[in-house]
């Protein structure tokens, strides 16, 4: 035990770190006001997301687990370097959180080993100028798998090339490329009630029986817009 210690103690986790983008931070597709008790969700586009009903958009499956990124390099996670205040919104992502590499030889990091342990060689193989952001979803990472008897897989939802997210059709491509599971999606069109309706029917994952944590809206082409729609978004709708 003491060796082990030992060894985690030296391992450094800031090693390559410094080129690499943390996953950036998708904001709430509905509008919103307040903080803790006070807070609610309007039944309006929040502005800050630039989407407007009409817009063609994928809708991918919001995945609730541990999220990552992996260069060839090894595997990184984001982590917050400030408390969330009420400040917290209004402050830049770069000095809200930091990145660090993980020791995949930590127990600590068990749950998400047993979920990338099959995809390491292609992380391995990736290009330099790549890195690749993903779910770790494990039955003892949160609640909503934990009834699937030794399930652990990842699901891809962005890349980035030399530090700039990249649009999703290229994450779909590279996905393809390189022989990734991506989130499961689908195209269609903005339209707030009927996102509503889609996120009411309490419906499963595609690709899982496991209750749908909601969707993340993503721009068509080079459109850098996102935002996601959780189901338990509904609840606090004013």
């Amino acid at each position: 035990k003491e060796i082990k210690k030992e060894k985690e103690a030296k391992f450094d986790t800031k090693l390559y770190t410094e080129n690499l983008t943390c996953q950036r931070k998708i904001h709430s597709f509905l509008d919103h006001e307040g903080e803790g008790d006070s807070f609610l969700y309007f039944n309006r586009i929040n502005p800050k997301v630039g989407f407007k009903n009409g817009d063609e958009v994928y809708l991918t499956e919001k995945f609730d687990g541990t999220t990552a990124q992996a260069s060839c390099k090894g595997i990184f996670k984001r982590l917050d370097k400030m408390k969330k205040t009420q400040n917290w919104h209004n402050t830049p992502e770069s000095e809200r959180y930091t990145l660090c590499r993980l020791d995949l030889e930590s127990v600590k990091n068990k749950y998400i080993v047993q979920s990338v342990e099959k995809y390491m060689d292609i992380f391995r193989q990736l290009p330099e100028d790549l890195c690749v952001y993903f779910e770790s979803i494990q039955q003892h990472i949160g609640n909503r798998f934990q009834h699937l008897e030794n399930f652990a897989d990842i699901r891809v939802f962005d890349f980035a090339r030399n530090g700039q997210f990249l649009p999703f059709e290229e994450t779909i491509q590279l996905c393809k490329k390189f022989n990734l599971p991506i989130v499961d999606y689908k195209k269609g069109f903005v339209n707030l009630e009927e996102l509503k309706k889609e996120l009411s029917q309490n419906r499963n994952y595609t690709s899982f029986d496991a209750k749908l944590e909601g969707f993340v809206i993503r721009g068509v082409g080079n459109s850098a817009l996102v935002g996601k729609f959780r189901v338990d978004d509904l609840q606090l709708i004013k």
